[in-house]
């Protein structure tokens, strides 16, 4: 029997209510690899049988994220991170057909248009309201009415439709702090709340143990359109929701620490929305993360 006959009859047998001559089937076609996708996605596309539909969604998505966690893997375990590349890997876990090297591109397209806006020497406050121009106001990025759907919570949705998730918000623009060389840093406040803060102390940012001195200039806010703010103002805002004040005691976001961050962002969002199998994937790839990184 040629392959192609094989995989025709194994997706025949899915129509079998059986659930154990479902799992030889699934285990199977899993054993053939991601060269079969192609043909399972066109079989579930066309298939009017709805069991079968969520059969192969499921396996699919076996296939799928078996590919992902394996770039991951790869990208966790490398020396120094592309933040860019970590991304596009994670929002290929909800966006299959993403196209990982034209989301790059469109990034440092959007990396390009501030840098013009940047290219005079411009003293550090005017430097954040040229960025914020090419930002909110020329690309008009901002927060989607129903920010929760899920779809609105992946950075390629918000560079795609200008309408994202406040975090997706402010990892995609501490995502081209970086891309600049700016000397603005992420810092994971409570909340899922995410700010850059502006320091002329130098920093690596794929080495997590470093950490700001006492030397935190001022802070912008990319949820609320770049607002910038001072360090009194921060702390009156912890004070009042009863978290801890000392804004020194929040550690800067090294990349894989950004990206442990978006992760639990994205476990919670699907736990709540009962998507377990989700959930569970933002889960592995938190821990190959953490397995490289102990001490993000």
């Amino acid at each position: 029997m040629t392959d192609e006959k094989k995989i025709n009859s194994l997706i025949y047998l899915l129509e079998d209510p059986d659930e154990e001559i479902y799992g030889e089937v699934k285990n199977n076609l899993l054993s053939m690899g991601e060269v079969i996708i192609p043909k399972l996605e066109y079989a579930a596309k066309f298939s009017e049988n709805i069991s079968v539909q969520r059969r192969l969604e499921e396996i699919l998505h076996t296939l799928h994220f078996t590919q992902i966690v394996a770039a991951f893997t790869n990208w966790a375990e490398k020396p120094q991170h592309s933040l860019a590349e970590g991304l596009a890997i994670i929002c290929s876990t909800y966006f299959h057909q993403l196209d990982s090297k034209r989301f790059i591109s469109d990034l440092q397209l959007l990396k390009k248009e501030i840098w013009l806006e940047l290219s005079h020497q411009y003293l550090p406050n005017k430097s954040i309201l040229q960025f914020n121009k090419v930002f909110f106001q020329q690309r008009q990025f901002s927060i989607a009415e129903m920010p929760c759907e899920t779809k609105y919570c992946f950075i390629n949705e918000l560079l795609y439709s200008k309408k994202g998730h406040p975090l997706a918000l402010s990892l995609l623009y501490g995502l081209q702090a970086a891309l600049l060389d700016m000397p603005m840093y992420m810092i994971a406040f409570p909340e899922e709340i995410i700010l850059l803060a502006f320091t002329e102390q130098s920093f690596l940012p794929e080495r997590p143990e470093n950490a700001f001195g006492n030397s935190l200039d001022f802070f912008i806010n990319p949820a609320q359109s770049g607002a910038i703010g001072n360090q009194a103002g921060i702390e009156s805002f912890l004070r009042k929701n009863n978290f801890d004040s000392d804004i020194y005691s929040y550690p800067i976001l090294c990349y894989a620490g950004a990206i442990k961050i978006y992760l639990q962002f994205l476990k919670h969002h699907f736990s709540i929305n009962a998507d377990l199998v989700r959930a569970n994937d933002m889960d592995v790839l938190q821990n190959i993360l953490v397995s490289f990184h102990p001490n993000v």
